[in-house]
């Protein structure tokens, strides 16, 4: 898990997509790399990098996600708190950052948020 994947996530949160359900999309993204073969994963099979590298590059166990989430509650007793102690996050602007972008829920989301919500 990178600097962006955890910044994915902690966005996720604040738009209150179930953790399941960023669990399970992070976990796809690594299937997705393989079919997609971006640019940068061509040149690293093409200067025949070892496989194990290129498996740690675009691991995505859902390991690393739920120790994070798991860490944000012991430390921080609630999502809630953690928004606001580290990011200055209110549950007003959470409300307004979801009212704006789960507007666009079709394109933004796809298939990661749950409409049952």
């Amino acid at each position: 898990m990178d600097h962006t994947g955890i910044c994915v996530f902690i966005l996720y949160l604040i738009l209150d997509v179930p953790v399941d359900q960023i669990v399970k999309n992070y976990h796809a993204t690594r299937q997705v790399v393989l079919e997609i073969k971006p640019n940068w994963l061509v040149a690293l099979e093409n200067i025949q990098i070892d496989p194990k590298l290129i498996d740690f590059i675009i691991d995505t166990d859902p390991y690393y996600l739920l120790y994070a989430f798991d860490e944000i509650l012991n430390h921080y007793d609630t999502l809630e708190n953690y928004l606001f102690e580290e990011f200055g996050i209110t549950e007003k602007i959470r409300k307004e950052v979801q009212d704006y972008y789960l507007d666009l829920r079709g394109c933004f989301y796809g298939s990661i948020y749950n409409s049952n919500h």
